[in-house]
């Protein structure tokens, strides 16, 4: 009873007359405030009535349930659930209830629980073991004082044997290979008869699955030179052939004069069942987080990184020693730069792991311009917080073609309203001019047609540049400002100066925007001088184009890139500086007009310059854009292929019959799953398949290397 792996109580008038260390263990009293408390004392008061009403039918000869559950409270208040497996027995002489109690409050738990229950299974098992040798040690020197030898022999056997038929183990004596002593659970799991067990025919190596049978021998041989042995998962076989895990301890043990091996079996069949599916669960879980296109980052409450995938580490390019570090707060300080606003981030980061209920479902930005799209959400284990989860996915490309479509829904609602509207104004004022003419005479009428006609024409140049938003503007490409300033200024008669040089990176309507602000300088601002000064820094060009003209009232410097605003005696369409503001915006610039002194005004454009484009072309294998219409591939793209042909992947997409935009998406998916640096050839008939390629080509930084 000492050495038994539940906690065991002898109940008797009401009182404990007997608790093993299991018993103290599980209610944290010591023995002596067992043996002198009511059983009833630790029992949960919601349950003493029916414990103690089982118990005393027991002793009056009834028949209660034998196994039940119940509640206790142990010394330190906290509420246990036990299973009681309860016998009547004698003792002293006097009846009295045998009770066996098991803990089963972790029962509920999964992994976590089933570590616990081996661990402290081992420690019982120890512990029994311990006991069970200075029982065996105080036999023998029993044996050794003659006249208790008989006595004391018989009662400790008779203990054993009434704990060792009521373990819900297996329990064995095996003595020169011989199986001399079985209990009912043997007789019960394996299917032999006590007798079979213990005849003397009978081979103990039956029992063991022949892939177990090495270890076996093994351990015998270690008991029987006296080394310790510890605790074995083992494969039973039972008489028909069944499989069983087992889990075996086993101690050398003085029995009957004689060295024997005492063994306690306990079944985990069903624990490696378990454990066999969680394994399975493991590696389905690992499969689907490193297939998934999202970054994925476990964080425990700790703040130590339990898990992630390698999307997420390329994601972030998290460096080996941080991954190794396992701290959340060192991968915080190493990404948290990276940020486009890192205060912010880090405030909104740390409210998140404050509140462990919050689901967070946003978008975090980049200093270099990229998107991701931040999904986070509470991990519980049971009812429990365990920790947090972290989705990460790339929308980089998303967002920007997300932005290129409002600006190009924008253009397409302007040149709409244009045509719709102000085209017909002015169309209608020349035919009611012309009709009122015929009949007046009145040469005021034909100039109110020719200035209508005018605004016409300007009208139909600003729609030109509009749409060189869509159709010019979809490919970027290196443009030298001074080719581009000298091609516009050539049709001004106007004194012009132009110091500095720099390589942009625009399109052809560069060449709109610097004759938009030329020209309102000239023709609304009276100019008759400009100077133009172009400085390189670093990433961008600074363009100042500065004017001798009336200048530009401060009360409207703000709007005079909005949309249809007009000023001063000569207005125009409204449209020309705001086309200027969305051409340099979608070049990734800027453009800001102030004073110039003594007079006129100055417009500052911000470009950005070659050297930043060619870097970021370059470090992904993509040349830069020659601006040739169907240009073939560039002497760069062939040395680097010649150089390393090995890691240029080739792919080939037949895309005729869809209808476009399919061709489209279907490259962009395609391009997804491949390493930078790739070449997709494709075969298409869609109408308008060439036009939308380039389109998708500027905005997603892919390169359009030849049409035909």
């Amino acid at each position: 009873m000492e050495n038994a792996c539940e906690a065991i109580i002898v109940a008797q008038d009401g009182k404990i007359c007997f608790a093993n260390p299991k018993a103290v263990e599980l209610t944290a009293y010591s023995e002596a405030d067992l043996t002198t408390k009511s059983f009833t004392e630790f029992i949960y008061p919601e349950d003493r009535e029916l414990v103690f009403r089982r118990y005393k039918e027991r002793l009056s000869g009834k028949n209660p349930p034998e196994i039940y559950e119940f509640r206790i409270v142990d010394k330190n208040g906290s509420i246990k659930w036990v299973e009681i497996h309860s016998v009547l027995i004698k003792w002293n002489g006097k009846p009295a209830s045998l009770c066996f109690l098991s803990d089963i409050t972790k029962k509920r738990r999964a992994e976590k629980e089933l570590e616990k229950y081996q661990n402290n299974l081992e420690k019982m098992v120890e512990e029994r073991t311990r006991e069970l040798k200075e029982i065996n040690r105080q036999l023998q020197e029993e044996i050794n004082e003659k006249r208790r030898t008989e006595k004391l022999l018989r009662e400790n056997e008779e203990k054993f044997r009434t704990l060792a038929e009521e373990s819900p183990n297996m329990i064995f004596i095996n003595q020169n290979g011989k199986i001399v002593y079985a209990n009912r659970k043997c007789e019960e799991i394996m299917g032999y008869t006590i007798e079979e067990l213990q005849s003397g025919d009978f081979d103990f190596i039956d029992l063991i699955a022949p892939e177990s049978i090495r270890f076996v021998k093994e351990n015998f041989r270690k008991h029987l030179n006296g080394e310790a042995v510890k605790p074995s998962e083992y494969t039973l076989l039972t008489k028909d052939g069944k499989r069983i895990e087992a889990l075996i301890t086993t101690r050398l043990i003085d029995y009957r004069c004689d060295k024997a091996i005492l063994g306690i079996v306990t079944e985990i069949s069903e624990r490696k069942e378990i454990e066999d599916r969680l394994e399975k669960s493991v590696s389905l879980l690992r499969a689907t987080l490193e297939s998934t296109g999202d970054g994925i980052l476990v964080v425990g409450n700790d703040g130590k990184i339990l898990d992630y995938n390698q999307k997420f580490v390329k994601m972030w390019n998290i460096p080996e020693h941080i991954l190794e570090s396992k701290s959340d707060k060192e991968f915080l300080s190493y990404v948290i730069n990276q940020l486009k606003d890192p205060e912010t981030s880090l405030s909104r980061i740390e409210e998140i792991y404050r509140n462990h209920e919050i689901i967070v479902k946003d978008f975090i930005e980049f200093k270099d311009g990229r998107v991701f799209r931040r999904y986070s959400q509470p991990m519980k284990i049971g009812f429990e917080d365990a920790g947090r989860v972290w989705s990460f996915r790339d929308v980089t490309e998303r967002k920007q073609m997300e932005k290129a479509l409002i600006q190009l829904n924008e253009v397409l609602r302007l040149i709409n309203k244009s045509l719709r509207h102000d085209l017909i104004n002015d169309l209608t004022v020349v035919s009611n001019s012309i009709e009122m003419y015929f009949e007046l005479r009145d040469d005021k009428l034909l100039k109110n047609s020719l200035n209508s006609i005018r605004k016409g024409v300007e009208l139909i140049k600003r729609m030109k540049e509009l749409e060189s938003l869509i159709s010019s503007g979809g490919k970027l490409k290196p443009c030298n400002l001074r080719d581009v300033i000298s091609g516009v200024t050539k049709n001004y008669p106007i004194s012009l100066k132009v110091q500095g040089d720099c390589t942009v990176i625009a399109d052809e309507a560069l060449t709109s925007v610097i004759d938009n602000i030329i020209g309102n300088a000239v023709k609304h601002g009276d100019a008759d001088k400009i100077e133009i000064t172009i400085e390189n820094r670093d990433d961008f060009c600074e363009i100042r184009i500065a004017d001798n003209g009336k200048g530009i009232p401060d009360e409207i410097k703000d709007e005079i890139f909005d949309e249809g605003f007009t000023y001063g005696e000569r207005k125009g369409t409204g449209l020309g500086l705001y086309i200027v503001k969305k051409t340099i915006e979608r070049y990734g610039g800027d453009i800001q007009v102030e004073d110039n002194e003594p007079e006129g005004a100055v417009f500052i454009l911000k470009l950005k310059s070659t050297s930043d484009y060619s870097g970021i072309r370059s470090s992904i294998g993509i040349p830069v854009s020659t601006g040739s219409t169907n240009p073939s591939v560039s002497p760069q793209v062939k040395e680097k292929e010649k150089k390393s042909n090995s890691k240029v992947e080739e792919v080939e997409l037949d895309l005729k019959g869809l209808k476009c935009p399919q061709p489209i998406l279907r490259i962009h998916s395609k391009a997804l799953t491949l390493p930078k640096g790739s070449i997709i050839k494709v075969i298409a008939d869609c109408p308008t398949f060439e036009r939308d390629l380039q389109i998708w080509a500027a905005k997603t930084g892919k390169t359009v290397l030849e049409c035909v």
